[in-house]
């Protein structure tokens, strides 16, 4: 038997659910607020600046992204492409930031997508060659302070993106996902001014 060999150096860990909520709040309160529709958001530029805003540079460091979800929720609402198990799963594209993969993780047999979530980000902690792990997860899923770094050969960097204000905590770190969104949804800078 092979040994597992997976070992990526940036990592993007998303609760679907978690990020469907916030996509659909803020989508209808952006609307009412500009006075105009808003088209599907494009999901690689959503992703890209979430990875250039956890301090990825442009180039070729690459990213993967884990969607992590119930077996019947695998598909984000108001994004392009929202399909994960059909459009993204197993596949990869050209961004920003290098190459960016995409596989579907599902809850079966889990009890939440929230605790598969921490369990992922648990398991990859470990591996030596990641550098930088991105958390889009609910507040309840996830505590970047139960990350071991102890015999690490380099610290872990560890970003979690939230709605609310950025922070920095011992450790890790927060950023505000309402910038990433914007730009996503083809916001312009003018237009909330």
């Amino acid at each position: 038997m092979q040994p597992f060999s997976y070992s990526p150096r940036n990592l993007v860990v998303v609760d679907v659910a978690y990020l469907n909520g916030i996509i659909g709040d803020f989508k209808h309160s952006f609307e009412r607020m500009l006075g105009r529709a808003l088209p599907d958001m494009d999901l690689v530029t959503l992703l890209t600046c979430v990875a250039m805003d956890a301090g990825l540079q442009a180039g070729n460091e690459g990213v993967d992204v884990v969607f992590v979800a119930s077996p019947d929720g695998a598909a984000l609402d108001h994004c392009s492409p929202s399909r994960i198990r059909d459009e993204l799963d197993g596949k990869a594209c050209a961004s920003a930031v290098g190459e960016m993969s995409f596989m579907l993780a599902t809850t079966e047999g889990f009890a939440s997508a929230g605790g598969l979530c921490g369990e992922v980000a648990l398991a990859v902690a470990g591996l030596d060659a990641l550098r930088r792990l991105v958390m889009v997860v609910g507040d309840e899923s996830f505590d970047p302070a139960a990350l071991k770094q102890e015999g690490r050969k380099q610290p872990l960097e560890v970003v979690r993106f939230v709605m609310g204000e950025a922070e920095a905590h011992e450790g890790w770190r927060t950023e505000t996902l309402a910038f990433p969104m914007l730009k996503a949804f083809g916001v312009r800078g003018e237009e909330l001014s």
